[in-house]
């Protein structure tokens, strides 16, 4: 997230945007370009933590922790949600970080994404049911990319080139 509202906020205030924003590439693959470049360190990492999560738990609590961390639903939710979620929220960022003069107000409104989400899978885990059926990860997909896909058209819209680089003078 912080790569995120940086992206505009932090490029505008170095003065390192305008050469980006005079390219003739269209608003919307600026927008899908800082997201993925954002998003993706994030999105390893997670993996990675999830991996190394599952495979030390298995190691010195219970081997039959592997099986429910590495289950089919997991596999295709850490494979699926993860990035769509991750682009999701920084898609947010990077718009709310081009109408915004401040990156930790870009930040804030990214945390409107995750926080409900974290809320969900501590919710799950306290109440001893971390499960969940294919369908439930599929329906999931399938509304993450709705959202990522209204906010790449509100994206387009509200991502005023002009303005950012009249407010670079």
């Amino acid at each position: 997230m912080a790569i995120a509202s940086q992206s505009v906020i932090g490029e505008r205030q170095a003065r390192s945007l305008e050469p980006q924003l005079a390219t003739p590439v269209e608003v919307s693959e600026l927008l899908a370009g800082k997201t993925i470049a954002a998003a993706l360190p994030a999105v390893v990492a997670t993996w990675a933590v999830w991996i190394g999560y599952g495979l030390i738990n298995a190691a010195i609590a219970d081997p039959r922790l592997l099986r429910m961390v590495f289950s089919p639903q997991w596999i295709v939710a850490m494979a699926t949600l993860v990035p769509l979620i991750c682009v999701l929220s920084v898609l947010l960022g990077v718009i709310v970080s081009s109408r915004v003069g401040d990156p930790r107000t870009a930040q804030q409104f990214g945390a409107f994404v995750v926080l409900p989400i974290i809320a969900i899978a501590v919710a799950q885990f306290l109440g001893g049911q971390a499960t969940f059926t294919m369908s439930q990860v599929l329906v999931g997909d399938l509304v993450v990319v709705g959202l990522i896909g209204a906010l790449l058209i509100l994206g387009s819209w509200a991502f005023d080139r002009e303005e950012i680089l009249t407010r670079l003078g």
